[in-house]
């Protein structure tokens, strides 16, 4: 109900039920919460829900929300990491909702699909214009979580050096990632979205399978970074446009043709299934994928296959839509 929540400035956990509907007006208003997920039910953020939550670090909204009412988020200073499921954006009511929120420091993720929609829509634009960002695709039995990593500050040479070695040690603690503990709640980054990063801005991926799952590949931009994640981290400098993170983890269902791994069947695919047949295979291949008509072996014959279901034909199928010449040599 209405400031049920309001002014329990030692409050730090509420778990609320997936059927909950509603958050009332002021319901958690000053509560020191780090964290919060809106129920997938509730549609609309009331007016001063979250007002004032000035240790919020990260705040995910459901695909359902519709509006976004005035105070609602206002005095949120230290958001960091914003998901928003909904395709449609939801309507901010007023600029007091997100008063408060650096919209320029704050990462944001939201269907890849509806980038323009937030662009032009009202006052979400702050959060998506001037921004690289990162498309995230996943399959299998794991998640991708996200947060933002502050930028190194710099040291003021004035300084007396007896404060150096203090000073350092403070901004070490303070620009070293932190860790999710497993009764933390994080940002996840869903399959078909993007997180929209400052440019050149850093963004901390948890990548974490399933219990008794593994990780089977990662992609960035098509290189191989698999090696590169560290206990599930991996930090990533968002220093184009349109990247994309393909992610996929054991129990995931192989996409025919998609060799590389990359999320897409394209030419690049049949390149590297040639290069394959030929001896001079590099980089992620998945020879299962490149098994067209699944007879256990990679030939010519799943070449013209995949040629053919990238012109709009079926995967099954060898026949060619259009006439296309292959030496068997």
């Amino acid at each position: 109900d209405n400031n049920a929540f309001d002014g329990c400035e030692a409050l730090t956990t509420v778990r609320l039920s997936a059927n909950t509907t509603m958050m009332g007006e002021y319901s958690m208003q000053g509560t020191p919460m780090k964290y919060v997920k809106v129920p997938s039910k509730v549609e609309v953020l009331s007016r001063g829900a979250l007002k004032n939550c000035q240790n919020l670090v990260s705040l995910a909204l459901p695909a359902n929300l519709k509006s976004v009412e005035a105070e609602a988020l206002i005095g949120c200073t230290a958001l960091r990491n914003l998901s928003v499921e909904a395709i449609e954006p939801p309507a901010i009511k007023d600029r007091s909702a997100i008063r408060g929120i650096s919209t320029d420091k704050c990462i944001i993720s939201i269907p890849t699909q509806s980038y323009r929609a937030y662009v032009l829509a009202e006052y979400w634009g702050q959060f998506v214009q001037m921004r690289n960002d990162i498309a995230v695709e996943t399959a299998g039995n794991g998640e991708i979580t996200f947060e933002s990593v502050e930028e190194e500050e710099e040291d003021d040479e004035e300084e007396e050096v007896v404060y150096a070695k203090r000073r350092g040690t403070a901004q070490a603690k303070k620009r070293a990632p932190s860790l999710a503990t497993p009764e933390d709640a994080p940002t996840y980054a869903n399959n078909g979205s993007s997180i929209f990063v400052p440019e050149n801005g850093k963004v901390l991926l948890r990548i974490t399978p399933n219990a008794g799952e593994e990780l089977v590949s990662a992609t960035l931009d098509g290189k191989d970074i698999t090696p590169d994640i560290k206990d599930n981290v991996y930090i990533a400098t968002a220093d184009k446009a349109n990247a994309k993170l393909v992610v996929k983890f054991s129990g995931a269902k192989t996409q025919q043709g998609d060799v590389n791994g990359d999320g897409e069947v394209n030419v690049t695919d049949i390149i590297s299934v040639a290069n394959y047949i030929l001896g001079a295979a590099s980089g992620s291949f998945d020879s299962s994928a490149a098994d067209m008509n699944g007879d256990g072996d990679v030939n010519v014959t799943d070449i013209i296959s995949m040629a053919n279901y990238i012109l709009g034909g079926s995967a099954a199928d060898v026949k060619l839509r259009m006439p296309l010449e292959l030496d068997p040599q």
